[in-house]
Order: C-alpha cells, then structure tokens, then sequence
C-alpha cells in the first residue's frame, strides 16, 4: 500500500518536472538562457521527455502491480533525476563549453 503511494508521488514529480523543463525551452531556466544554450536546450528536452517517459512508466506500474516493476520505476526516478541535476549543474558551472 505505502509503496503505491511512493509511486504516486514519483508520479506527480516527474509530470511537475516535465512540465517545467518543456516549458522553459524558451525562457531563462536557472539564470541561462535556454534558446542562446544548445547544451542547455538539449538538456531541458531530453528531461522533459524522459520524466514524460517516467510517468507514463509510474501509471503503468500502478496498474499492473508488479512488485519489479514497481522498483524498476522508483530507480529509474532516482537515476533520472540525479543524471539530469548533474548535467544542468555541469551547463550552470561551465556556461562557455
């Protein structure tokens, strides 16, 4: 049961995050402008798209009740979102790159 709600709260996380990051593409996102920085924009989408893809994946785990599954999501959550901070930490600490 309380794993269920875990996955809800990936869930409503990753859709936060997508939303922010897709529509930021063309705005200042983090004191960089996202449509002078490629690397920036590239970032911004391929991390929408992924928490996209990761919400998705939540709600089918929801539904199938795979305890693996399940797991898979919750690692993938945490893997996505370290992977992204450590890209656009990288972008905000080496802007000339």
């Amino acid at each position: 049961m309380i794993i269920n709600l875990l996955v809800g709260v990936v869930i409503l996380i990753a859709i936060f995050i997508a939303y922010y990051l897709l529509s930021h593409l063309n705005k200042k996102l983090f004191g960089i402008n996202v449509q002078d920085n490629e690397r920036m924009a590239k970032t911004a989408k391929t991390g929408g798209i992924t928490f996209i893809l990761l919400a998705i994946l939540g709600v089918i785990a929801l539904i199938i009740q795979n305890d693996i599954f399940i797991l898979f999501v919750l690692l993938f959550g945490t893997a996505a979102g370290t992977i992204l901070e450590a890209f656009i930490m990288n972008i905000i600490n080496h802007p000339n790159r």
